[in-house]
């Protein structure tokens, strides 16, 4: 019935301007303009709990179990499909070979990733514990019974599992050739993915519940000993080691040069990721921060507590102005790399801003968007202005404005009012 409910709001969707999500003065302040704003449509008893960027497409997933793909460049919604059964929370899924791939507690449930055709569905032989990741052959789940597992594509058994001997929560991470796996005992594992030979083994003096992260610098691990670690990808010695103020219960956001990690304690921490920089690791704590969006022009965005939307200078830690008030988006999509913002509500509102001055969305690429991961129009077809706003009436996939890819590295968010 909801996927019925779904299809005919998408069918009586028209274009129309409506009023911004997110006032335009207060977006230009902090160097935005509005690129797109949707609303998906929920049923009474639906919300929005969690959002997750992976590659170019945006999950939505409500607290009854569904998900909603939106195509993260142009705010397309390309389908919507229960993905849990027993309304368990939906951790972030992972694409393998044009597929969307989602783990719960009790199976895995398989999507094409543009049209939502059902792929595959199995019922798993332990609680998963995490979401899945993949190394592009094979995609890996950590299970609440002290294990972590390799599952071919494709298959409904896992071809090889190791043992942790403590719950697997934290979202593992892949760098190479190698798994990154974190446990609640407070170990950190590594093991190349291809066969689980073992790497190394490292333990901090807490639970690791957080999500890893890693690049080229090392692997990134947040602990509830109320530190955050980077270890050396190779030998998994600590690079460098930051003490906070709490325990950390989520990931950090990367970038190049700066790590951001929330601690309750201490607001958002802007921490120096070059492990050869010498003198004081922490450049900044702002204790209204609650999550790192991207970086613009010398500047951090970022979500605050009190919900509104605000430019923290990179070096220095102090706002750029008053911000703008997010109205309710409390639902922020990292996407440290491309200067891009989104945030969501848990009516179904979704919100995406971009530096002032891009270019315009098209009609055509919304309608390519729909189709396959080609967002461009071809050389055939007139590059014909689209209004770049939808409301909550304006949820027709084939009708919304798109751009050049604009997905990043997977990243997570839940609400932050639950």
């Amino acid at each position: 019935m909801r996927i019925c409910a779904f299809l005919l709001a998408l069918s009586g969707a028209v274009i129309a301007t409506g009023q911004d999500y997110i006032s335009a003065d207060a977006l230009r302040d902090v160097g935005l303009t509005r690129y797109w704003q949707i609303s998906v449509p929920l049923e009474a008893d639906q919300r929005i709990t969690s959002a997750y960027l992976v590659e170019d497409q945006l999950y939505l997933t409500t607290n009854d179990s569904y998900a909603f793909a939106v195509h993260a460049p142009t705010g397309a919604v390309r389908w919507m499909r229960p993905v849990g059964g027993g309304n368990y929370p939906i951790p972030q899924p992972c694409h393998v070979d044009g597929k969307t791939v989602f783990a719960t507690p009790p199976k895995v449930t398989i999507y094409d990733k543009i049209s939502g055709d059902p792929a595959q569905e199995f019922a798993l032989r332990f609680p998963a514990g995490t979401g899945p990741i993949t190394d592009g052959a094979r995609y890996f789940i950590g299970g609440l019974d002290g294990r972590y597992y390799a599952f071919p594509f494709g298959r409904d058994f896992a071809v090889w599992k190791v043992v942790t001997q403590s719950r697997v929560v934290s979202r593992p991470v892949i760098y190479g050739e190698y798994l990154f796996v974190g446990s609640t005992d407070g170990r950190v594992f590594a093991c190349r993915s291809a066969d689980k030979f073992r790497h190394w083994i490292r333990a901090t003096s807490g639970p690791i519940v957080g999500d890893l992260a890693a690049n080229e610098r090392g692997v990134y691990v947040p602990s509830q000993d109320q530190s955050l670690y980077l270890m050396a990808l190779d030998t998994g010695t600590p690079r460098w080691r930051v003490r906070l103020s709490g325990k950390l219960d989520e990931g950090p956001v990367v970038t190049p040069d700066v790590v951001f990690q929330f601690v309750h304690e201490d607001g958002l921490v802007a921490i120096e990721a070059d492990p050869l920089k010498r003198g004081e690791r922490v450049r900044w704590k702002f204790h209204e921060g609650r999550k790192a969006l991207t970086l613009l022009d010398g500047a951090v965005l970022v979500l605050t507590r009190d919900g509104r939307l605000v430019a923290i200078d990179l070096e220095t830690g102090q706002p750029r102005g008053a911000g703008a008030s997010a109205n309710g988006l409390t639902i922020p999509v990292p996407s440290a790399d491309n200067s891009t913002v989104f945030l969501a509500s848990a009516d179904g509102r979704v919100f995406c801003a971009r530096p002032v001055g891009v270019e315009p969305l098209r009609v055509e690429q919304v309608r390519l968007a729909m189709q396959s991961d080609v967002t461009q129009p071809s050389e055939e077809e007139p590059e014909t202005s689209a209004v770049a706003t939808t409301t909550a009436d304006d949820t027709t996939p084939s009708d919304r404005p798109a751009v050049p890819a604009i997905g990043g590295k997977s990243k997570v968010s839940k609400s932050f009012e639950d």
